[in-house]
This record gives C-alpha cells, sequence and structure tokens, in this order.
C-alpha cells in the first residue's frame, strides 16, 4: 500500500509538472486538440505503467520520446505520410489563447505556419532545438543532455538559429524593415 501510494505521488508531481509542456510538444505536431489529448493521456498511461523503472531526473526526456512515439503511430495507422518535423507549428499555446474573432484567428494560425517554416528552415537538431526550447520550454541543461552537447553550445545554438530566423524575415520582407 505504502509503494503503492509512493507511486502515485510520484506520477502526480511529474504529470502537474510536464503535462502542459508535454501537451504543447504534441500539439505543436498535430493542431487538434482532442487526438492531441489522447496521445498525451496514453503517454502518461505509459509513463505511470514504467515509472518506477526511470531514474529521477529521467522523466522529461522520457515523457517526450513517448509522446513523439506516439505521435509516429498516430500518422502510422492513418497511412498518412507526414515529415514529422514539417507539421504546422502554433504561434500560441491553444489553452492560453482564445482569439477575438475569426480574422484574428486566422492571422494567428497564419504566423504560426510561417514561424514554422522558419524553424523547418534550420538545419538538424537546430530546428529542434528551438522547437524544444521555445515551444515545450525545456531548459538548456535539457536540450544539452538529450543531444549530447554543452549547456554553453546548446545555448549557442539556440542563439544563432534565432538571429538565422531574424535574417531570414529581414531579407524576405526588406520593405517593413525600420531604416
Amino acid at each position: 500500500m505504502i509503494h503503492k501510494q509512493l507511486k502515485d505521488d510520484r506520477f502526480t508531481v511529474i504529470f502537474n509538472a510536464l503535462s502542459q509542456r508535454v501537451f504543447r510538444y504534441v500539439y505543436s505536431h498535430m493542431r487538434d486538440k482532442q487526438i492531441a489529448t489522447d496521445i498525451v493521456q496514453n503517454a502518461f498511461l505509459k509513463l505511470y505503467e514504467r515509472i518506477e523503472s526511470i531514474n529521477e531526473g529521467g522523466e522529461t526526456p522520457y515523457i517526450i520520446t513517448i509522446a513523439k512515439n506516439l505521435l509516429i503511430d498516430h500518422y502510422r495507422t492513418r497511412k498518412e505520410h507526414v515529415e514529422f518535423d514539417d507539421e504546422v507549428l502554433p504561434s500560441c499555446n491553444p489553452i492560453y489563447y482564445e482569439a477575438e474573432s475569426p480574422l484574428a484567428e486566422s492571422l494567428v494560425r497564419e504566423d504560426g505556419e510561417f514561424v514554422s517554416r522558419l524553424i523547418d528552415s534550420l538545419p538538424e537538431p537546430d530546428s529542434d532545438i528551438v522547437r524544444l526550447r521555445a515551444i515545450v520550454g525545456w531548459s538548456y541543461c535539457e536540450i544539452a543532455e538529450k543531444y549530447s552537447l554543452s549547456e554553453d553550445a546548446t545555448r549557442k545554438r539556440y542563439s544563432r538559429s534565432l538571429k538565422e530566423m531574424h535574417d531570414t524575415v529581414i531579407r524576405s520582407y526588406p520593405r517593413y524593415v525600420n531604416k
């Protein structure tokens, strides 16, 4: 009984800390709230089943990996060929943002698609680093560990990627640049 209570307590802490981040990650690749919610629930169910074998501190990479695999499985079962990293990236989190009008919602969607194309234009793993840092909210330390980089190298790659995206916007829309 005590063992199950400890397991439940650990899961609750992990779920409260990571559920929004995992949802944002899944939704950034999917843009369907219901399916994203289902995938997140299944990911956390798998985490719960295996929680005793996960080292303290390893929960975030573990749950994101499960979520990513479930996304791939989702596309496979629908027999759609979708490049995993080419999905549309929302410019907002649907939980915190509600458009005031259809026009505002359309503008947000277009902005999200534009940002997604910018991120997709980056080489690997830079596009993943930007997504994990800006969308999912991972720390530099977590990203560095995932890609076997130093924290400083991760910061530099992230910064350079943002600059590259900025420069692309400037080159693409020179008439909007303040001179």
